[in-house]
């Protein structure tokens, strides 16, 4: 059995704050939501806590937010364009310059994780067609 998949498909968002379960929203923690949470509240807490990934930033500040784009974006193209990153490291495939200035922008707040992705996904396409 999951827990937290039972509860997010009930609606419910789950925190870990120190040692303490938060759910939300209100109106829909019911007195059974909570009475299963608090059951489950240890296998809960070890299935939120199975982090892949930890900023190391502080939390709310410009650095995390730079670090966690830093990280989607790596997602983002190892997921998309392992084929590309094959070729480029095989030497048939240059570095796309459009790629590293949208990915310049995206840190620097002036575009988003799409335009990103957008760019990765045309990099890919014309990698096919080499």
């Amino acid at each position: 059995m999951f827990p937290c998949k039972i509860l997010k498909d009930r609606g419910i968002s789950l925190n870990v704050v120190g040692d303490e379960l938060r759910l939300s929203p209100k109106e829909k923690v019911t007195p059974q939501i909570v009475q299963f949470a608090k059951t489950h509240k240890q296998d809960i807490m070890a299935e939120l806590q199975n982090v892949i990934y930890r900023n190391p930033c502080p939390e709310s500040t410009k650095e995390a937010r730079i670090e966690s784009l830093i990280q989607v974006m790596g997602a983002i193209y190892q997921g998309s364009v392992k084929k590309v990153r094959e070729a480029y490291e095989n030497g048939e495939l240059i570095p796309n310059q459009r790629l590293e200035t949208v990915r310049q922008a995206v840190l620097k707040g002036q575009a988003k994780l799409k335009d990103f992705h957008a760019a990765v996904d045309e990099w890919a396409a014309k990698s096919e067609l080499n």
